[in-house]
């Protein structure tokens, strides 16, 4: 079985939310099975068809913040996601990350996806060659409750950001 882990670098960065559109982005493809540390955050951002489904070859896991170990034992099981605020001090704690477990040694098994919550992104300077993806700050990705749709009502940037991390999605997932 594939399995992609959202991790994140702290709280409220967006872990969770990336997990739901990671399980919407299979859902036409094939439900992956969902695993979380903490499902009740994760069932609030999911629309109700989705949540219970699995009967897809990948699983997708919502397993909290990233340390070290933690990133380690979800690449024993497949891909890895690690979410970050696009800030000096998100790259500050990022940056150690990826080194410490070996990112550049891991082509396309490490996604990292760098969110802009507050004003202007801070251009992470890294030579650890990694997927990384830039989800601009939107509106509808911080209220609270469900997702939207389809991407619906989404900044063009934005919806540009999810179409990739859709796609990143899948190939973890190893859906085609």
């Amino acid at each position: 079985m594939s399995t992609l882990t959202v991790l994140g670098t702290t709280g409220g960065v967006g872990a969770t939310t990336l997990t739901a559109l990671a399980i919407a982005a299979a859902q036409g493809q094939a439900a992956p099975a969902v695993e979380a540390v903490d499902p009740m955050p994760l069932a609030r951002r999911l629309a109700s068809d989705e949540q219970g489904r699995g009967r897809g070859p990948g699983l997708v896991h919502d397993a909290g913040r990233a340390t070290p170990e933690r990133c380690a034992a979800a690449l024993e099981r497949g891909t890895i996601a690690i979410v970050s605020a696009a800030t000096p001090l998100g790259d500050a704690v990022l940056a150690p990350l990826l080194e410490r477990i070996g990112a550049e040694e891991l082509p396309g098994r490490v996604i990292v996806v760098r969110t802009a919550l507050f004003g202007r992104p801070s251009r992470i300077r890294t030579d650890i060659a990694v997927d990384a993806l830039l989800v601009p700050r939107d509106p509808l990705l911080t209220r609270p409750g469900r997702i939207a749709d389809g991407g619906a009502g989404y900044r063009a940037q934005t919806r540009t950001a999810l179409d990739r991390w859709a796609s990143l999605t899948l190939q973890a997932l190893r859906v085609r």
